[in-house]
């Protein structure tokens, strides 16, 4: 599996990756996280998605 492999969401139309990344984590859920460290946690995501 490639990250930005797609995958069809039921009969929607809509494609999503194959692989994702969690928000629970990033939303203070089992410890604080930085919003600064957050931020850059997506961003780092996204560019390895494309």
């Amino acid at each position: 599996m490639k990250i930005n492999d797609r995958q069809k969401l039921g009969n929607s139309g809509t494609e999503l990756t194959a692989m994702g990344l969690s928000g629970t984590p990033l939303g203070n859920i089992l410890v604080p996280v930085d919003e600064d460290d957050a931020l850059e946690t997506i961003g780092e995501v996204s560019v390895l998605a494309r």
